[in-house]
């Protein structure tokens, strides 16, 4: 076990001490114990015959995620041009996020979608045809990587106490667009809804502000990557996992998934016919998904 001595002049909160043990343990493997110069030898010692460390801000020891290719509250930069007094060429590169949150753009999303991790995950969903008109099983199946793959990323992130299973995604794709790419809805009070998820303008804001209702783990989706099913099911996941965690708090309990899928499509507040049946519908997709 590592012992490191800090001294520092400004107050120091024992959950950042904690933090920093926690993220040096990620940074180098091994375990560490931070002491304030004041508790073990401040009092026997005197200040001018101690080798003092400055204690370091924990946000600056960098901590990666198999899944990444840039450390945790980093963004990927594609490579771009830059006027300055100049045109000069900007090589692809890893950028701090301002708020210091992880932000995942549509780069790094397509980056995360060919990797290994992705392309293997442990859970599959479900080849069953859903038995909806019009969708054959070729249409139905095509995006199952997406699927298994974003579900298993999330998971790993944000780490529920149910995880996530990719066939409560698909059922939900299955509702909201029937696996259309370019399937659109309007509503008065959200804006447009697009894409496979049918990510709405709202959420589209939401997702991306640093400063709004998600505490982390934000995904920013331009209007063309809304289109795109890589990243309109990254983004459509993500929103799903705020749901539950909004829907829990609201009841001021562990809700299940397969109510959260209700709240996702704004069917939780009353009961009506077509709630009813948007909820029969879900639930005869998860049965038949059920299905060996």
């Amino acid at each position: 076990q590592q012992k490191i001595v800090f001294k520092t002049r400004k107050k120091i909160e024992p959950a950042q001490v904690k933090e920093a043990e926690k993220n040096l343990r990620i940074e180098f493997g091994e375990d560490f114990v931070l002491f304030r110069w004041s508790e073990i030898i401040g009092k026997i010692i005197p200040k001018s015959k101690v080798y003092k460390i400055p204690f370091f801000d924990s946000r600056e020891v960098k901590v990666y995620s198999p899944w990444r290719q840039c450390p945790l509250g980093y963004h990927w930069v594609r490579e771009h041009d830059r006027q300055k007094k100049t045109l000069e060429d900007v090589d692809p590169h890893c950028r701090r996020n301002p708020s210091n949150k992880d932000l995942l753009k549509g780069e790094e999303m397509d980056f995360i979608a060919n990797s290994d991790l992705f392309l293997n995950p442990s859970i599959k969903v479900s080849k069953n045809h859903l038995g909806m008109l019009l969708v054959n099983l070729e249409m139905q199946n095509q995006f199952d990587y997406l699927i298994e793959g974003w579900t298993a990323y999330w998971n790993d992130t944000l780490k529920p106490k149910e995880p996530l299973h990719p066939n409560i995604v698909k059922a939900l794709i299955a509702s909201e667009s029937t696996f259309k790419l370019k399937s659109k809805a309007k509503n008065k009070e959200v804006g447009f809804a697009r894409g496979l998820i049918q990510i709405t303008e709202e959420t589209q804001a939401i997702l991306k502000n640093l400063k709004g209702e998600l505490s982390n783990n934000l995904a920013s989706l331009s209007d063309d990557d809304i289109w795109d099913p890589n990243k309109n099911i990254c983004a459509g996941v993500r929103w799903l996992y705020q749901k539950k965690f909004l829907l829990d708090h609201r009841l001021k309990r562990e809700t299940s998934w397969k109510e959260v899928l209700m709240e996702y499509k704004g069917k939780t507040k009353y009961k009506s016919k077509e709630n009813t049946r948007v909820k029969n519908d879900l639930e005869r997709y998860l049965k038949i998904m059920d299905k060996k």
